[in-house]
């Protein structure tokens, strides 16, 4: 892939280069390999042309349903942004936690961390919890149809 800019930062031509190794991939200039603060400017742009559409998004569905309200957290990347539009968007969201019980320790670390954090109220379920009796009294998961236990 062709781009401008060293690690994204537009001061010259370069070829970004992928090398794979068995616990990670590395993304590299020819001078020298690029940090997250690289990854960060080289993408700050479409970051803050994306969010006003992602936060209108997050209030118009949420105006349009009137189900409570939560952000279904994991504690990967993913569930992070998500929490963070729909803090923009909603203002404090408890946090929906699907503990499978074969969580790293990592995992709980992050949810209470991040919890503490944005300081909202985490909701868990757990690995004992059935889903055939779960699915009798509320019917089968659905975008339309969440509960939080």
């Amino acid at each position: 892939m062709k781009s401008t800019g060293r690690c994204g930062t537009g001061t010259y031509d370069e070829t970004w280069r992928y090398h794979q190794d068995p616990e990670k991939y590395l993304l590299y200039d020819r001078y020298r390999l690029c940090n997250m603060d690289d990854a960060v400017r080289a993408n700050t742009r479409v970051i803050e042309r994306a969010e006003p559409a992602a936060v209108g998004f997050v209030q118009e569905i949420t105006r349009s349903i009137g189900l409570q309200r939560n952000v279904s957290y994991s504690g990967g990347k993913d569930s992070l942004a998500t929490l963070l539009v729909v803090t923009k968007a909603l203002g404090k969201t408890p946090l929906l936690f699907a503990d499978t019980g074969f969580e790293f320790p990592e995992t709980y670390e992050n949810i209470d961390a991040v919890s503490q954090h944005y300081r909202v109220n985490v909701v868990k379920t757990n690995g004992q919890t059935r889903f055939q009796e779960l699915f009798d009294r509320h019917d089968p998961p659905a975008v339309n149809a969440r509960v939080v236990l």
